[in-house]
């Protein structure tokens, strides 16, 4: 058996704890006023589009990972307009 996680434990005791103006600062996520998660409406359209896809598929991504992804990576990290982004001696991993 591995030890209790520590964060756990914290949500653990929140949630035992009876105090009324308690606030939960151990996990970074958003709640209802009955303390169950709040999904955003634009999580729930974006699962939708995802669920309803039929071109998306189960399949692995390549071992560089998705090239389309990693461009954007560098795009973000570097900026959009930095040659860097897409020079093929960078590798995005």
């Amino acid at each position: 058996m591995a030890p209790a996680d520590p964060i756990l434990s914290l949500s653990i005791g929140f949630k035992n704890d009876k105090h009324p103006d308690k606030v939960n600062l151990g996990v970074g996520a958003y709640r209802t006023e009955e303390g169950k998660p709040y999904i955003f409406p634009v999580v729930k359209k974006a699962e939708e589009m995802i669920v309803s896809n039929s071109a998306l598929d189960k399949e692995y991504a390549p071992i560089e990972g998705e090239a389309d992804f990693n461009i954007g990576a560098r795009g973000v990290l570097f900026g959009w307009d930095h040659p860097n982004v897409k020079d093929p001696r960078i590798v995005t991993a």
